[in-house]
């Protein structure tokens, strides 16, 4: 049995996120990071967009799924913006600016 399966969000999330730390990425990493990415909980979305720049090269799946988060404007601005970081990170783009939002999630420009 995997570490990666049948376990709540976070704790995939934790393991997911330790196996990519020292480098043991396999498919299964891949998978179980991109399902989170679909996660109900954002900070769950967040962290998962964030632990997949560390993976280094991103096929094109994974970059169309983080795209999709980063340009959905009704997606919490955190979410877009770990987003944003995981494609950076990953040398997908080299800079992306998104609009700044105050505490409330309301768009200041």
């Amino acid at each position: 049995m995997s570490i990666l399966s049948g376990q709540p969000s976070l704790s995939r999330l934790d393991a997911a996120e330790a196996l990519v730390k020292v480098g043991k990425i396999d498919r299964r990493v891949v998978d179980n990071l991109i399902s989170l990415l679909s996660d109900e909980s954002p900070s769950v979305r967040g962290r998962a967009a964030h632990v997949m720049g560390d993976i280094g090269e991103l096929d094109r799946d994974i970059t169309e799924r983080l795209m999709s988060l980063l340009l959905d404007e009704n997606e919490v601005p955190s979410v877009r913006w770990r987003a944003a970081y995981g494609l950076v990170k990953a040398g997908v783009v080299n800079e992306i600016i998104l609009p700044k939002f105050d505490s409330y999630g309301n768009r200041l420009c």
